[in-house]
């Protein structure tokens, strides 16, 4: 169940109708025994993985994923450890 600022903080970050509703439980099995595998919403299922597939698809394809992944520091701290690791043998 959303709070007030939290449908606003996502209202911000989205269009106000997909920020949801404050102080509506829109799941009623959310963490209860009736929460099961078999009350999974096919479409809304279907949409995200192939959402999911897509976006692995086109990381998949960037010529430098560590710059789509990675700050630059943490990619200077592999590049450093990739050569300690090559001279240490």
């Amino acid at each position: 169940m959303k709070i007030i600022e939290q449908v606003n903080r996502y209202a911000a970050m989205l269009v106000r109708n997909l920020s949801g509703t404050a102080s509506i439980r829109q799941d009623i099995c959310y963490h209860q025994s009736c929460d099961k595998t078999t009350n999974i919403n096919k479409f809304a299922l279907e949409k995200m993985v192939k959402a999911t597939a897509y976006a692995i698809e086109i990381l998949g394809q960037q010529s430098a994923l560590d710059s789509w992944l990675y700050p630059m520091r943490e990619i200077e701290e592999i590049s450093k450890k990739k050569s300690t690791a090559t001279v240490s043998v």
